[in-house]
């Protein structure tokens, strides 16, 4: 399956899905990932904003469970299987990082949204 479009401005259906995703992942678009996205297109720009990137690289997104076992030690209640968490490969330094986790966790609490880094 050819899976093309944005899910937010920055956000391609591409980052979104893992390559075993195939068609699963229709049943897995729902409203909870469209915020979540709209959550990380904040986080985005923050990184961008300061400088420490042109843009933030997704390496995972949404997990079938068969990829989840494979990539993170089929750890059963991982929230990456909702499409509902995110890794992103960043260098940052110590303070760097400390400002983006503080900035997430303002973000997350200003939405009612449960995050950490």
């Amino acid at each position: 399956m050819n899976i093309t479009g944005q899910i937010t401005e920055h956000f391609s259906v591409e980052e979104f899905a893992n390559p075993a995703s195939g068609e699963e992942i229709q049943g897995v678009m729902n409203p909870q990932v469209f915020a979540f996205a709209k959550l990380m297109e904040d986080v985005r720009a923050y990184i961008v904003s300061r400088g420490w990137a042109k843009y933030a690289k997704v390496n995972s997104w949404y997990r079938t469970e068969a990829f989840n076992r494979d990539v993170a030690h089929g750890i059963p209640n991982s929230l990456h299987l909702q499409g509902l968490a995110m890794d992103v490969k960043l260098k940052l330094d110590d303070a760097q990082f400390a400002e983006l986790a503080s900035f997430f966790s303002a973000v997350c609490a200003n939405r009612g949204a449960p995050g950490e880094i």
